[in-house]
C-alpha cells in the first residue's frame, strides 16, 4: 500500500480490497507471532529501502563538502545561550538552536539593495541555462540526490540544529521527502515540459499548433521555518528543471543552516558543469523579502507561509 500510494511502484490497487488484504496480513503475521506494531516499522523500514534503491544517480559525479564542527557536533560544549537583550540587530540576523537555546552565530540581514543584486545575478547566470538540455537539467538534479543519499546524516543533524527538531522527523519530513521530489522529477519533469503538439480543428487542417514551455527566467522564493532543508531544496528543484534561476529568501528563525546548504547547491552546480549563481540564498527580514517580490526584481514567485497573504 504505502508503494503504490507514494508512486514507487508502478502497480495498480484496488483500495475497495484493502480491508481483506489488512485481515489476511493480519492472520499471516499473527500465525509467524508478529504484532501490527513491530510489523509496521518493518513494512517502513522495507519502504525506505526501496525509496533508496530507487535513486539511481547514474554517471552523477560525487561532490563533498566538509561541515563545519558545529555542523555535526552531537552537542554544542561552550556556546553561549542566546538572549533576545543581545539578539536581533538590523544589521544581522542572530540564530540558535530552539531546542538549546545555544547561541549558533548570526548572518547578514541583507538590505534592499543587496537582494537586487544577488537578482541580477541570478538573471544574468539563467540566460545561458534557459537553452540548457533536459539532459543537462537532469544530470544536475542527479548529483543533487547522488549527494543528498551520501550526506543523509550530515544534512538532518543542520536541520535539527537550526529548527530544534529530531532526527526523525528531520529524515522523513526533510530528507525522504526532497529525494522522492527529485525522483520525480527526474522521471516525470521532460514530459510535462516537452512541447504539446495540439488539434488545429477542421478549418485549420493546412496548420499546425504546438504549445511551448519556456523558462519564466528568475524565480523568487519566500519560505518559513519549519523545514530548514526542504523548504530550501523544494523551490529550486522545480525551477532548475525548468530553465530558470532561483533566489530563495529564508526565515529570519532559519537561517543558520543556511550556510551549509548553500555551500552544497553551489557545489553540486559547479560539479555538473552548471554555473553556481543560478542558485542565490537571501537572509534578513520582512524588508529582504519585500525586496524580493516588488519593484519588477523576479519573474514568479512561490510563497510558503501565511494564509492571510
Amino acid at each position: 500500500f504505502f508503494f503504490a500510494a507514494t508512486g514507487l511502484m508502478p502497480c495498480p490497487l484496488d483500495l475497495s480490497q484493502l480491508p481483506a488484504h489488512y485481515a489476511a496480513l493480519g492472520r499471516v503475521l499473527e500465525a509467524h507471532g508478529f504484532t501490527w506494531g513491530p510489523a509496521c516499522f518493518v513494512v517502513l523500514l522495507a519502504a525506505v529501502g526501496w525509496l533508496l534503491h530507487s535513486l539511481s544517480t547514474g554517471s552523477a559525479p560525487k561532490v563533498e563538502v566538509i561541515p563545519t564542527e558545529d555542523e555535526v557536533a552531537p552537542v554544542l560544549e561552550g556556546k553561549p545561550k542566546f538572549s533576545w537583550e543581545t539578539g536581533r540587530t538590523r544589521e544581522y540576523v542572530p540564530c540558535w538552536d530552539p531546542a538549546t537555546m545555544d547561541y549558533l552565530g548570526q548572518v547578514p540581514a541583507m538590505t534592499p539593495d543587496q537582494v537586487k543584486e544577488r537578482i541580477r545575478i541570478a538573471r544574468a547566470a539563467q540566460k545561458e541555462w534557459a537553452k540548457s538540455s533536459f539532459k543537462q537539467r537532469r544530470h544536475v538534479l542527479r548529483t543533487m540526490l547522488r549527494f543528498i543519499v551520501e550526506n543523509t546524516d550530515t544534512i538532518a543533524k543542520v536541520a535539527c540544529r537550526d529548527s530544534g527538531k529530531t532526527m526523525v522527523d528531520a529524515m522523513f519530513g526533510e530528507v525522504m521527502v526532497t529525494l522522492e521530489k527529485l525522483r520525480w522529477t527526474i522521471a516525470k519533469g521532460e514530459q510535462h515540459l516537452r512541447p504539446e503538439y495540439r488539434d488545429s480543428g477542421l478549418m485549420n487542417l493546412h496548420k499546425t499548433s504546438r504549445v511551448e514551455f519556456v523558462p519564466v527566467g528568475v524565480v523568487g522564493a519566500i519560505v518559513p521555518f519549519n523545514y530548514p532543508f526542504h523548504n530550501v531544496f523544494n523551490p529550486l528543484i522545480a525551477a532548475l528543471f525548468s530553465g530558470n534561476a532561483i533566489v530563495i529568501k529564508v526565515s529570519e528563525y532559519a537561517s543558520w543552516s543556511t550556510g551549509y546548504y548553500g555551500r552544497v547547491i553551489s557545489a553540486c552546480l559547479e560539479a555538473a558543469g552548471a554555473s553556481p549563481d543560478l542558485v542565490q540564498i537571501v537572509t534578513g527580514y520582512g524588508d529582504a523579502g519585500n525586496a524580493l517580490i516588488t519593484g519588477g526584481g523576479v519573474d514568479k514567485v512561490i510563497f510558503v507561509g501565511s494564509v492571510k497573504v
